[in-house]
């Protein structure tokens, strides 16, 4: 029996391909561009929201996971001066270019970025208040098992802070984009809240800045 073959992709594909998948794990000098303008400024009016739903103290310890070119973890070190902040990214570029950002606060010892997988964090349990993950949800394999890996590293009555947008309202190149490198945009808020419940999290809370986008929030214990 015959196996029928795969069309080959065409150069609109391939484009889409090599934009979804550098949008996931950049890599080499494209990486780069896409670190230092997608997630830099492309991002940036949404990190801000974000940032506005989190309810941190000045000793608060916070993990953000997927931290990206390290925007986020400037803003949350200056919201948490007595505390400690944390990044993890898999790629090596957002790595090297977070670290750069935040050049001063890792000299001081008010941050850390490290190199690792949400999958496999390198912490011991309840370390952190608040762990924050933005636009990264929808490349986690196993979003349930990946959310319950998050709860572990959080203290009772710390928070997991999810940032998404759903398939509906992102643009058009991103959702070919995803859909030809196999990623998925959330479907909706209420389904992203199931994943936190499913996930064992509590006092879970979802909330809208109007514009397609949300702030899911769930309590560990």
């Amino acid at each position: 029996m015959s196996v029928a073959q795969q069309p080959p992709m065409g150069w609109r594909e391939r484009l889409l391909q090599q934009f979804g998948t550098q949008v996931a794990n950049p890599r080499g000098p494209l990486g780069a561009v896409i670190g230092k303008t997608v997630f830099t400024r492309g991002n940036a009016p949404f990190n801000q929201w974000v940032m506005q739903q989190l309810d941190l103290q000045p000793n608060s310890r916070v993990l953000e996971v997927g931290c990206g070119p390290g925007v986020t973890l400037q803003a949350l070190a200056a919201r948490v001066p007595e505390g400690h902040v944390v990044g993890v990214d898999r790629s090596p570029v957002m790595v090297a270019q977070a670290r750069r950002r935040g050049r001063a606060l890792l000299r001081a010892g008010h941050l850390e970025v490290l190199e690792g997988s949400t999958e496999a964090l390198p912490f011991a349990d309840a370390s952190f208040d608040l762990v924050v993950a933005i636009h990264v949800l929808y490349f986690w394999p196993d979003a349930i098992a990946t959310l319950t890996k998050l709860r572990r590293v959080l203290r009772t009555g710390g928070k997991v802070a999810i940032g998404f947008v759903c398939k509906d309202a992102a643009p058009k190149v991103t959702q070919s984009a995803f859909d030809v490198t196999g990623a998925r945009l959330a479907v909706s808020p209420e389904a992203v809240a199931d994943l936190l419940q499913s996930a064992g999290y509590t006092h879970i809370g979802v909330s809208s800045n109007g514009h397609g986008g949300y702030c899911a929030l769930g309590q560990q214990g």
